[in-house]
């Protein structure tokens, strides 16, 4: 889940204040908290009360990630504890383990359309759309009879991609109160019904062994259950007064309108200029693409730039075909733009891997809209090649973009740059001729055929490479079963490795098809398999052709040819 970004550049200014308050208080807390002086408390209980709470305010105000290992990292500073013992305890336990499964097996959920439409079932439930507080109230009390027979840690992970694709789909975002709420929520509910019942649950068990307690589960449920009951209340009732909510966003959203909105969105980016319905519908626009609203009026800084990032995405989506896959990663390819944002030493502004984010957002957005599989893949990859420089791809790399990128895509991936270049300055548009010649190359790339050896791949290779194979034999039935055509003098084509990485690139200089009888010695010696010999070769051919085809004899047709090599690749 990403949150949308709306705040002016004056709020997130603030928020920057905010951080580089609150970071340094809550790590002198989970550093240095062990030595403020508590009564009846030693100096590793406080530490510990310390490294908890700094770890609870980095948790819930800035992120989950680093601030974990902070928390780790501390608790190793503790006098009765070592590093070797917290990370053992951390990571080197079941849990662990079975986290990390958890965290594997919902990240799978999340690929699919089961979280969308759990987020969808709650959204759309009668009660919860009178207002926000009657959502919380039903989507946590779902949260507390699951967690009564669910371990705590599971519940969690599995209940918070469901929340933020509900966020998600109601276009909330961290700052918001709602999502406090529903935040702050879900962890104390979780929390509550771990105590409720011992089912699933090692706490309760735990507790009252180390307190010697004996006592039945139908009694422990009896008392533990209104307890958490009147806690799970107590707690919504101190939501309700101390984080009044402004506005109902939940009740607001219309998920019967995404399609909708997706097809009004597909009108405005197939009409003639969409440039100008994108701006005056850019309320709708920003809602339904938050993050386009980032890009508006987002200075680039960058002598290669006229234009801010919003207005080139503008220019780029009307220089393009009417095409949805065009015009979609014109409206995409440079939205990760502002959140990748850097400066030099001589103040000027880049984007690295800008792309990378740009495909994020999308790859969002295609899911929240539920876009076919094979338009999403199209424009992911259009947005990822868009501004990367073909011609400086190393061999690999450029063989795998000609694997993946047919005829058709190479020309729409043509056209974005195309478009990209003109929205830019124009002292730099003399690249088209350039980007013109790297697209021939491609193409002419792309119409040639690669192909392996039959046996041996590597081996053969090494031995066309030295300059000791310049010919090879094969069947020719197997060119009339398969219906390919028969090679041609001046034909061009690539022998593969076994890894499908480029070997060398061939030239045909001649093609004799004859019977296999007729092979003479200097055919042999130019086939340079072996010591050469004509016996080597038939030796070794028969027993190959025999193996494709039971039928072969002397007077079976083979087809031979000499070639080339015009390039190495390695």
């Amino acid at each position: 889940m990403i949150f949308c970004a709306r705040k002016n550049n004056m709020k997130l200014k603030d928020n920057k204040i905010y951080r580089m308050i609150i970071i340094p208080i809550c790590v002198v807390l989970c550093f240095f908290g062990r030595f403020i002086p508590i009564p009846n408390l030693s100096g590793d209980a406080v530490g510990v009360l310390s490294i908890f709470l700094g770890s609870l305010i980095l948790w819930l105000t800035i992120g989950i990630d680093w601030p974990s290992l902070l928390c780790i990292f501390s608790l190793s500073f503790l006098e009765n504890l070592s590093f070797a013992k917290v990370f053992s305890s951390s990571f080197g336990n079941s849990t662990f383990i079975f986290l990390l499964f958890t965290f594997i097996c919902t990240y799978a959920l999340s690929k699919t359309s089961l979280i969308k439409r759990v987020a969808i079932y709650f959204i759309n439930l009668k009660l919860a759309r009178k207002n926000d507080y009657w959502f919380t109230f039903l989507f946590l009390s779902a949260v507390l009879i699951l967690g009564l027979f669910i371990s705590p840690s599971v519940l969690f992970v599995i209940i918070l991609p469901i929340l933020n694709e509900i966020f998600e789909l109601a276009n909330i975002e961290k700052e918001d109160k709602i999502a406090k709420i529903l935040m702050l929520g879900l962890a104390f509910t979780v929390s509550i019904s771990s105590g409720m019942t011992p089912i699933a649950h090692v706490f309760p068990i735990l507790a009252m062994n180390a307190a010697n307690i004996t006592i039945s589960p139908i009694a422990y449920m009896g008392l533990a259950i209104p307890v958490g009951l009147v806690t799970f209340l107590l707690m919504l009732v101190v939501f309700r007064i101390f984080l009044k909510i402004d506005e109902n966003k939940l009740s607001k959203v219309d998920i019967s309108k995404l399609k909708e909105n997706l097809e009004k969105l597909f009108d405005i980016l197939l009409s003639s200029k969409p440039s100008i319905l994108i701006r005056k519908n850019e309320d709708y626009i920003f809602n339904i693409i938050p993050e386009l609203r980032k890009s508006k009026g987002f200075n680039q800084n960058n002598p290669w730039h006229i234009y801010d990032v919003y207005d080139h995405i503008l220019h780029v989506i009307d220089g393009v075909k009417e095409n949805i896959i065009l015009r979609l990663t014109a409206l995409f390819h440079d939205i990760g733009k502002p959140y990748t944002y850097t400066k030099d030493e001589n103040n000027i502004g880049h984007f690295y891997n800008h792309w990378i984010k740009s495909c994020e957002i999308f790859l969002n957005f295609s899911k929240k809209y539920e876009l076919p599989d094979d338009l999403t893949y199209e424009v992911k990859k259009l947005i990822y090649y868009h501004d990367i420089n073909i011609s400086k791809l190393n061999r690999e790399e450029l063989n795998k973009f000609l694997d993946e990128f047919s005829v058709d895509e190479i020309n729409m991936l043509y056209e974005i740059k195309k478009s990209d270049l003109l929205a830019q300055s124009p002292k730099y548009h003399y690249l088209l001729d350039e980007y013109a010649l790297q697209k021939e190359n491609l193409l002419k790339k792309k119409e040639i055929s690669k192909w392996k050896f039959g046996s041996d791949n590597e081996k053969l290779i090494s031995l066309v490479l030295s300059g000791d194979k310049r010919a090879t034999t094969s069947l020719y039935s197997e060119y009339i079963e398969d219906k390919e055509p028969l090679p041609k003098i001046s034909e061009r084509s690539i022998i593969l490795h076994d890894d499908n990485t480029y070997a060398c690139l061939i030239e045909i200089e001649n093609v004799i098809i004859t019977e296999f009888k007729n092979i003479t010695e200097e055919f042999a010696f130019i086939e340079g398999e072996g010591d050469k010999s004509l016996e080597y070769y038939r030796n070794e051919h028969y027993k190959i052709f025999k193996k494709i085809d039971s039928n072969f004899n002397d007077e079976s047709k083979v087809v031979f040819e000499m070639f080339k090599v015009i390039e190495k690749y390695n």
